[in-house]
């Protein structure tokens, strides 16, 4: 799945979760898929995997952050 569509997906899926009323639906959902990716990076756990694995991890979930604030 490229960054764009993981990004979509992670958006939509907080979206549910928001009530349709809320003024700033679109901002709550945002935000929470922003700190979701950014637990993702935090993970000490990526460190384990070898440097390049790594590298490629952390720049997928980077991608999928940045796409998140374009929505």
């Amino acid at each position: 799945m490229i960054p764009q569509e993981k990004a979509k997906e992670l958006y939509n899926k907080f979206l549910r979760y928001v009530p349709a009323e809320e003024e700033f639906e679109h901002e709550y959902a945002k935000q929470c898929a922003l700190i979701a990716v950014d637990e993702i990076l935090s993970l000490n756990k990526i460190a384990s995997l070898r440097h390049d694995e790594v590298y490629m991890e952390l720049e997928y979930w980077l991608e999928v952050k940045q796409e998140i604030e374009k929505l």
